[in-house]
């Protein structure tokens, strides 16, 4: 059997907050790596030659024996983290180059922990050698955008070479709706947008993606407000808000009916701490400097 690139040891759902936000007192370091991924929230992470401003998206990777230490902002924020040894020597001459590694958003790493954490959730058979095989996959994306950066690559295109016009129209409008799903958004107001009319949007759109804009727009704002259910403390009525939702009553309706449960019972569900263990390293490997 082929001897494995990573093993990760323990994955953490944490939470800094006001109440129980470290200083730099507490300023620490580990015999092993530590990759944490922001899910929500802000803070800072400090070094001694170096501090980063951390907000949702953001992924921070640790080599060994690196000083440092994680501060909550004025609000909440959750990380998703994980404790892993690198068996690979091109991995490990790579990630010992420097002392942090930040990675400011990765859409394909952020997808990666976020499947670790419904499989920690879960727990389900050979879960370990799954979230080892997905974690690896994280590694291997992570050196890429490493190298890519320090080699000053632009990523290829994987985009057809060729798209209809309705086709490039949908992905715009499609992008459009995603980047203002908070604002009051009406087909009217894309079709103002695009120079079309409400009919036009509403067919090119219903055409290329099987749904109709104001569904879609829907979907995008269930999406944030579960990210927001699980990673922070704000009320479902604030939620209700920030998403993009006229009311309380309107969102809960659409919360339950796509999600054939309620916005309180989806929380209680997923916004919890918890700590998932596959091999535990037998020494104390965190080191603080008082």
């Amino acid at each position: 059997m082929k001897n494995k690139t990573v093993m990760p040891y323990v994955l953490l759902k944490h939470k800094y907050s006001l109440k129980n936000m470290s200083n730099l007192t507490n300023i620490h370091w580990h015999d092993y790596y530590q990759m944490v991924c922001v899910a929500s929230g802000k803070g800072m992470l400090h070094t001694p030659d170096n501090v980063f401003s951390l907000s949702q998206g953001n992924i921070v990777l640790i080599p060994p024996s690196v000083k440092h230490v994680f501060i909550a902002d004025n609000t909440s924020m959750f990380t998703y983290e994980l404790k892993f040894d690198i068996f690979d020597e091109n991995l490990t001459n790579l990630f010992l180059k420097e002392n942090i590694f930040f990675c400011e958003s990765h859409n394909e790493i952020f997808s990666l922990f976020q499947k670790i954490v419904r499989e920690a959730q879960q727990n389900d058979f050979l879960a370990e050698d799954y979230v080892t095989y997905l974690f690896s996959q994280i590694l291997v994306l992570f050196a890429r955008f490493l190298y890519s950066d320090k080699q000053n690559i632009t990523p290829k295109q994987t985009a057809p070479f060729f798209q209809s016009t309705d086709d490039r129209l949908a992905k715009s409008i499609k992008m459009y709706i995603e980047e203002n799903s908070e604002r009051n958004l009406s087909t009217e107001d894309i079709a103002t947008h695009f120079f079309l009319s409400t009919s036009s949007v509403y067919r090119k759109f219903t055409k290329a993606y099987n749904i109709s804009p104001m569904h879609y727009l829907n979907h995008v704002r269930i999406q944030k407000a579960k990210q927001l259910l699980e990673n922070s403390d704000y009320s479902i009525t604030e939620i209700s808000n920030m998403v993009g939702f006229s009311s309380i009553h309107y969102f809960s309706k659409c919360f339950s009916a796509t999600e054939k449960t309620s916005p309180v019972a989806y929380r209680s569900k997923h916004n919890s701490s918890y700590s998932l263990t596959y091999n535990e390293p037998k020494d104390d490997t965190t080191k603080c400097l008082i």
